[in-house]
């Protein structure tokens, strides 16, 4: 069974004073894995990641 650890809120970008965050979720281990992105609607201006599902 693989081990899954979640950073919340990891800011990825920074654009003046705008900072751009991620939840990340990956496996523990140092190894290669797939990735999978997943992006709610509201077509960048509106919308919370909070009401948008469940995490893994």
């Amino acid at each position: 069974m693989v081990t899954i650890r979640e950073e919340k809120n990891m800011i990825f970008k920074e654009i003046g004073d705008e900072k751009l965050k991620a939840d990340v979720c990956y496996p523990a281990e140092a190894e290669k894995h797939p990735g999978i992105i997943l992006i709610h609607g509201g077509a960048w201006l509106q919308g919370y990641k909070i009401k948008g599902g469940t995490s893994i």
